[in-house]
Formats: structure tokens, sequence, C-alpha cells
């Protein structure tokens, strides 16, 4: 609920404020929130009552940045792209953003409900897209 409060409360101004002040930067920060905030989640102390509240902020965060990633980044990527390769490459563009959700499920139902995995694979391709 906490992740939907923040998407709700960025779609409000983040996406505007990535139109004015250009998409990169607004983008690339970001980008660099989620990967900071994915590395601080995996590597918290388990068992502990008082890690709970601070898990629930970072998935505020969570939801702040998410507002920005995907609808800014997807316009941002349009420009980028050249005209004649665009089609391949918006759906490459939804294939890897779709991929996590898959690749999570499928952990999930079959090997295991240890989500550390599962983040260690959301981490390094929050890195390949900074990079």
């Amino acid at each position: 609920m906490v992740y939907f409060l923040g998407y709700m409360l960025g779609s409000l101004c983040l996406p505007r404020l990535a139109d004015s002040h250009g998409r990169k930067w607004v983008f690339l920060g970001a980008m660099m929130t989620c990967f900071s905030v994915q590395l601080t989640l995996l590597l918290l102390p388990k068992g502990n009552i008082n890690v709970v509240y601070f898990m629930i902020s970072l998935m505020f965060v969570t939801g702040l940045q998410s507002s920005v990633r995907s609808p800014v980044g997807f316009c941002y990527f349009v420009e980028l792209a050249h005209s004649r390769y665009s089609v391949v490459m918006l759906t490459g563009w939804a294939t890897m953003e779709a991929s996590v959700y898959m690749v999570c499920t499928i952990y999930y139902q079959n090997f295991g409900k240890n989500w550390e995995v599962t983040m260690m694979y959301a981490v390094f391709l929050q890195s390949l897209v900074i990079i």
C-alpha cells in the first residue's frame, strides 16, 4: 500500500519535473535511487522489528522512483531511438521491463521462496541500465 502511495504522489510532480528540467537527469536520478534502495533492501538485517519500519519507508521511495522510471524512461528512450529501429528497441525495453516479473514469478513458483536471489537479479539489471 505504501508503494502505491509513493507512486501516486510521485506521479503528481516528478514526470512534470522531467519535462521541465530534462528527462535525462531525472531518469538517471530515479535509476540511481532505485539501485541504492534495492541494494539497501538486499543488505538489511533480517528478524529485527525496527527494520520493518525502515523497509516500509524504502517501499515508499521505491514507489516515488517508479513513477519516474517507467513513463519518463520510456519517453526518453523514444527520443533517443532512431525511427528506423524504434519498434524493435521499444519491444526490447518492454520485454526487459516484464522479464523481472516473469523471472520472479517462475522462481517463486518452482524453486523457492528466498527473495534475495530475485533481488540480486533486479540489482544487476538496475546496474546495467545505469551504465
